[in-house]
């Protein structure tokens, strides 16, 4: 043992601030990971890790190869490693949202795995019977999360980063030196990858990339998953435990020869098929080990006693992981550690987690949704609780009740297990129900904030990235309606939920669109965006543009702009629009199905992290396109920006359209004139006028006129702060 602590040392710690990295397969059509080609993009930037990486695992390997692998419990002190474990479960409520019952059947797998109890271990072939290894670890989920409350060590989230998951899929990680954290995605970012971990001499003291990532469909061998694909996460834990591929640390396997530097696992190419008659091994005397739980062969059934020695080797010498299987983190935890194998069910009997969802968020007066409960933890019972609502049978396990008052209403749900345990929850605001009343209506410019009553605005995942009504920028007032895109969140929050991925609504009120039967109908809109980075056209930013005659019920597409329809400019900082030119007109024909009596519309923004603020502005319906219908309004007008200024030197930009005697006048809260700009200083060719410094020589608000010809044809204020 003081040889294993003595190796600590010959690890630089800008080596343990690193991250290498390694991902695994999926298994129908053997698509690979991507742990070689993420690795060498590190060693590209840091050159100097490829040797002391390479320099310590020789050191490591070196003792473990002299060990004597039968004498592993001795080498460790005979103690038996308890893991901890918790399964972030992310979903959509899809089939992704996977039972509790296949994650018992998952941990039943992996004790067995782990701990030499699997049944096809009969099926390994004669050559490598007498070395398979029992690395003795008993996995256990957890039964108190980190505040100490009562868990199964299953941990529910509802997220879109479920979706093309990657490290900001890593949501409410469990503190890494207490709880093994294994998320369980519906897809994955890297195409073809079932699941990928980084190694702990890799992620040292990163504690946001530790953990496992999964398929849901490779969890288990019940439920979405199969019996061959279970082992997937057997193997990501050899990975977690440092463990590599045995053709070595590339993820290409079936290429040529390798070695995972371990001395009973023979040298190979790897394997993508499962051959067991095939007894011909191009790199070794002996054939390769394709049973092996590291291999792609998915007739994985073992791991050698090599392997399992190297595994208690990091277990009890790599800092966070020594830590993972430390007293306190068994106290913290409240795992069952009394070496019983069944025991890897959760030992206490919590409250039921409660948990519904609707099929949709917006209806009319006498319209409904449907609601279903999603509960878990044996419920028995439940009842719902919905103000203003008429529920038939309020205890059922999937309602629709129909909503008789308008504006947002809150869902209570309270449910009942089989141990008379009750647990409640009241999602606040949930569903906006509209009056249904229809108008033509006027121009929408978001300067009323009582207007937006009835203009509901829904943040599907209670998150920083979703419309809202802001003062940043408008096209002819000081209001819009802005997309939040911009990601100014500060660590460790930075590291988790970027805007990938999400989406993000706002409706308009009932629309009385029958006048236009035959007619010409167009849905007018003023945008502006900027992108992030410098390749507009790869940026996948989208604005989706549907209408509904129905209420909501079903929703018809009209239009879709993609990134480069839709951004400016490429503007790096926390984006808003300054000038007139950074607003572009927006025209889309209706169809006659969308000329209707009540017709609604949905605005859907959906993000990336490479995107930017979204502002939309002066929406409205009209028989003219948007820049016939503005002409009069984009005459004779100007935006000041910044608002508030902080300098008090504001920029005025103008757009005047004829060659006539312009004066721009600035005014304080008395209507006192204190200064004003002559008419040979506006133009058509000279549009952009700062007030000079010294102009405001206190802080408040001001007042910027401009006359034609004597007549005041505009006026807005602006602050000084």
């Amino acid at each position: 043992m003081k040889r294993m602590v003595k190796l600590l040392g010959l690890l630089p710690s800008f080596l343990l601030a690193s991250v290498l990295p390694s991902k695994a397969q999926q298994h129908d059509d053997h698509k690979n990971c991507g742990h070689h080609v993420m690795q060498q993009k590190l060693y590209e930037k840091y050159p100097e890790l490829e040797k002391s990486e390479a320099d310590f695992r020789t050191t490591v390997l070196n003792y473990i190869n002299q060990m004597d692998p039968d004498a592993l419990p001795r080498s460790r002190g005979g103690d038996t490693i308890f893991v901890p474990i918790v399964f972030h479960v992310l979903h959509n409520y899809g089939i992704e949202d996977i039972s509790d019952a296949q994650i018992y059947n998952q941990m039943r797998i992996l004790n067995e795995d782990f701990q030499k109890r699997n049944a096809d271990t009969s099926l390994v072939l004669p050559l490598f019977k007498d070395r398979i290894g029992n690395a003795q670890f008993y996995f256990r989920l957890a039964n108190k999360d980190p505040q100490g409350n009562c868990t199964n060590g299953i941990d529910r989230i509802y997220t879109y980063k479920t979706n093309f998951a990657d490290d900001q899929s890593k949501l409410n990680q469990w503190p890494m030196q207490h709880y093994l954290n294994v998320w369980v995605v519906k897809s994955i970012g890297s195409a073809g990858v079932a699941g990928y971990a980084y190694k702990p001499i890799s992620v040292g003291n990163i504690w946001f990339w530790d953990g496992i990532i999964i398929l849901h469909d490779f969890v288990g061998a019940i439920g979405t998953g199969t019996p061959g694909r279970s082992r997937a996460l057997t193997h990501e834990i050899g990975h977690y435990f440092s463990l590599d591929h045995p053709w070595g640390p590339t993820n290409n396997p079936n290429v040529a020869c390798g070695d995972d530097g371990i001395d009973d696992t023979p040298k190979t190419k790897g394997a993508t098929v499962c051959n067991l008659n095939d007894a011909t091994n191009d790199c070794d005397t002996v054939r390769a080990n394709i049973q092996n739980f590291m291999d792609y062969s998915y007739c994985s059934v073992m791991f050698t006693k090599g392997q399992a020695t190297y595994m208690n080797f990091i277990a009890n010498n790599s800092l966070y992981r020594k830590l993972l299987f430390s007293p306190a983190a068994r106290v913290a935890t409240g795992i069952n550690t009394d070496g019983c194998f069944n025991c890897y069910f959760p030992k206490n009997d919590c409250a039921p987690v409660v948990d519904f969802n609707a099929n949709r968020l917006f209806t009319c007066v006498g319209g409904s949704i449907q609601l279903r409960d999603y509960s878990r933890d044996s419920v028995v019972s439940r009842v719902w609780n919905i103000p203003n609502a008429t529920i038939a049978d309020n205890t059922a396990l999937q309602i629709n009740p129909t909503f008789n008052t308008p504006g947002w209403t809150n869902v209570g749900l309270t449910v009942t297990d089989t141990k008379n345990q009750s647990s409640s929850t009241t999602k606040n605001n949930l569903v906006y129900v509209s009056d249904g009343n229809a108008s033509l209506r006027d121009v929408m410019r978001f300067e009323d904030p009582n207007q937006m009553s009835e203009w509901p605005i829904f943040n599907y995942f209670n998150n920083q990235f979703t419309w809202e009504r802001t003062n940043r920028a408008g096209l002819f007032s000081g209001w819009s309606m802005m997309y939040k895109n911009y990601d100014n969140r500060v660590f460790p929050e930075n590291v988790r939920g970027s805007s990938d991925n999400d989406y993000d609504d706002f409706f308009t009120p009932a629309y009385d669109l029958s006048s236009y039967a035959g007619t010409v109908c167009n849905l007018n809109f003023w945008t502006s965006a900027a992108s992030s980075k410098t390749a507009i056209f790869s940026n996948n930013d989208s604005l989706l543009i549907s209408f509904s005659p129905n209420c909501g019920a079903t929703w018809i597409t009209l239009k879709s702009y993609k990134a480069n329809e839709l951004f400016n400019k490429v503007f790096t900082g926390d984006y808003a629009p300054e000038t007139l030119s950074d607003w572009f007109a927006r025209t889309v024909t209706l169809p006659a199905a969308a000329k209707t009596a009540n017709t609604y519309f949905r605005f859907r923004y959906y993000p990336t992290s490479d995107g930017n603020n979204f502002f939309i502005d002066d929406i409205g319906v009209s028989a003219y396109p948007t820049e016939v219908a503005t002409t009069q309004r984009l005459a004779d007008n100007f935006i000041i920006y910044p608002n508030p200024t902080l300098d008090g030197r504001p920029t005025v930009s103008l757009a005047v359209t004829e060659d006539a005697q312009y004066t721009l006048s600035i005014t304080d809260m008395v209507g006192r004139t204190i200064h004003t700009v002559a008419s040979s200083q506006i133009s058509k060719t000279n549009s952009q006028y700062t007030i000079p410094a010294g102009v405001l020589n206190a802080k408040g608000v001001y007042f910027v006129s401009l006359s034609k010809n004597g007549q005041v044809v505009n006026s807005q204020k602006f602050i000084y702060q």
